[in-house]
């Protein structure tokens, strides 16, 4: 049964509450989809330790926008199609600071290229389309000529994610996100909202699945639900405090206010792609960080970050890129370690390790964001977790070899309970984070460096 209380016994206490159930028949809201519909049941929703009525509703959610794209002029190329690598990108599918196709964007099926003439090309006979990267090539022995330029018709997807809200009446609604071509951004509640859960229509949906319906379950406190922000991710476990011996020479520099040199080593996450300017890569975002924290000490940074390198490329020559700066602190990034066998790996740290000691600085090992699914093996972004073998060994390297390790992918696996498919923090789709997923960096790695 109902329990009814009076504002003047509440006193302070959020008006939703008053709507609150207590009832051991009170059934838990669940979100179901059918089509381009979606339902949500009555009940009550969880969020953390919060416990919100709701009153089920149906949404009827539009599909992501296709955008028609006529006659653009492309002189088809000869190069061999290679994924994102290689060939003759339409324009349309290509995002900001990114040279290829984004992955799934083109409508399959979409591609008519045609001569000014009028006469339609015939693809297979004519030319090729990837239709996962939008890229194209010209078939030698077809009718296209070498250097031609043809016209090209095709249709590519945007992105969106929308927010199921509930207010303090436990009324719902849908607020519809801005369409992105990559990377689209959850909408903040109106005011006075709570986030229930993002819808994410990934490119080219026409029907709702599970997988697409995000709940936002890692908000704690009424404030995180009414901004549609989940809470900061927890600090250190009292295990992780204990990392922090690990840069204790580095620590006590900075409280004293003296010189401390970082130097960022790793591939082009490290090196800043594809933050929206220098300023947002990790490195940038981490040292403002320290900096507001310890204004008296001067830090300064030094970026070793080569795109496309691995430990194998990059260890012969770690004295002339980290160790001839003379830093107290190395902070080592290389996704593009995570093919390789458990020997190699481990023989790659343990050496860069122990140079990095000898020449008297201390240790952070980042593991790395999550990619693409394909890449890992993932086949549900809403349940993705860690696959790759290579993290584990590194977490391994660093107990054995006692230095930190700030577990970004840990974090990763974390944002579906936020309501964030981690996808949408990809800008280039395959391996390179957004602003937000460079802030992650900076936001594990700041844990090792409490004020004083």
């Amino acid at each position: 049964m109902g329990l009814c209380l009076s504002l003047k016994k509440l006193g302070c206490v959020p008006v939703f509450l008053l709507f609150i159930l207590i009832s051991a028949e009170a059934k838990e809201v669940k979100i179901t989809c059918s089509g381009m519909t979606v339902k949500v049941s009555d009940g009550i929703w969880t969020a953390g330790s919060r416990k919100i009525p709701v009153k089920g509703v149906e949404f009827r959610i539009d599909p992501p926008t296709i955008v028609s794209v006529e006659s653009e002029v492309v002189a088809i190329g000869d190069e061999r199609l290679n994924q994102w690598a290689a060939g003759t990108r339409l324009k349309g599918v290509i995002a900001k600071r990114i040279y290829h196709g984004l992955p799934g964007c083109l409508v399959p099926d979409s591609v008519v290229v045609k001569s000014r003439d009028g006469t339609v090309y015939e693809e297979g006979i004519d030319y090729i389309v990837d239709h996962t990267w939008g890229a194209m090539g010209r078939i030698s022995d077809g009718k296209i000529e070498k250097g031609e330029k043809v016209l090209v018709d095709y249709k590519y997807s945007l992105q969106r994610i929308d927010l199921i809200q509930c207010d303090a009446r436990g009324n719902l609604s849908i607020k519809k996100g801005k369409e992105e071509k990559t990377c689209p951004v959850p909408p903040v509640p109106d005011e006075g909202n709570y986030a229930l859960a993002n819808i994410f229509l990934p490119y080219n949906t026409t029907e709702l699945t599970e997988d697409m319906i995000f709940p936002v379950l890692s908000a704690e406190v009424p404030e995180d639900l009414l901004s549609g922000k989940a809470p900061p991710y927890p600090g250190p476990a009292e295990e992780e405090l204990e990392k922090i011996k690990f840069v204790h020479n580095t620590l006590e520099k900075l409280r004293k206010g003296d010189t401390v040199t970082i130097v960022f080593w790793g591939n082009s996450v490290t090196a800043g792609g594809d933050a929206s300017s220098p300023a947002k890569a990790f490195p940038q975002v981490f040292v403002k960080m320290l900096r507001e924290k310890f204004p008296d000490a001067t830090i300064k940074l030094k970026n070793a970050g080569i795109g496309g390198s691995n430990t194998n490329q990059r260890l012969p020559n770690l004295q002339k890129e980290v160790l001839r700066f003379n830093p107290q602190l190395v902070v080592i990034e290389f996704v593009n370690d995570m093919g390789m066998e458990r020997d190699n790996l481990r023989n790659n740290y343990f050496s860069a390790i122990d140079q990095i000691r000898e020449a008297g600085a201390e240790v952070i090992i980042l593991t790395p964001h999550f990619v693409m699914p394909s890449w890992m093996g993932i086949s549900s972004v809403k349940h993705a977790v860690e696959t790759r073998p290579a993290v584990q060994w590194l977490r391994e390297i660093a107990e054995e070899k006692q230095v930190g390790l700030a577990d970004v992918s840990k974090r990763w696996e974390r944002l579906a309970q936020e309501g964030i498919p981690y996808t949408t923090l990809l800008w280039n789709g395959i391996n390179h984070p957004d602003d937000r997923g460079h802030k992650i960096f900076a936001e594990e790695l700041i844990k090792f460096f409490p004020g004083k």
